[in-house]
């Protein structure tokens, strides 16, 4: 997790790990199991089969030029797309993007991360 300011204006917390414990603290008591949140089986169903594209995106990690090394990952390997979701915990393969915010209008763009099996390059 990223730290904010908004941490130390609302909690009062001044680091990531006071911010966590302060989550501890706080969470309030259930018979729900961490199973009634999260369906594990199926996550780690789909981390296995999308390990070797998230570790590709790795390659990126430190990077200058993100943007034009991402563009060109996609380009070679356009199955990075498919796990575009997973990484935004989208349920969806498709969605609006915000690409331009002007005076009054929002100006959108419709997505779709389904399976590929090549990617012409944007410019």
């Amino acid at each position: 997790m990223k730290y904010t300011d908004i941490f130390k204006s609302r909690l009062g917390c001044n680091n990531t790990d006071e911010v966590f414990d302060y989550l501890l603290v706080h969470m309030k008591e259930t018979i729900k199991g961490w199973d009634f949140f999260v369906a594990w089986e199926k996550v780690m169903n789909k981390v296995g089969s999308a390990e070797v594209i998230l570790n590709i995106l790795n390659y990126l990690v430190g990077k200058e030029n993100i943007v034009e090394e991402f563009k060109m990952l996609v380009c070679r390997y356009p199955e990075i797309a498919e796990v575009l979701p997973i990484l935004l915990a989208l349920r969806e393969k498709a969605l609006r993007s915000l690409t331009h915010l002007k005076i009054m209008f929002l100006i959108t763009k419709n997505m779709c991360f389904g399976k590929r099996r090549n990617i012409v390059p944007m410019k």
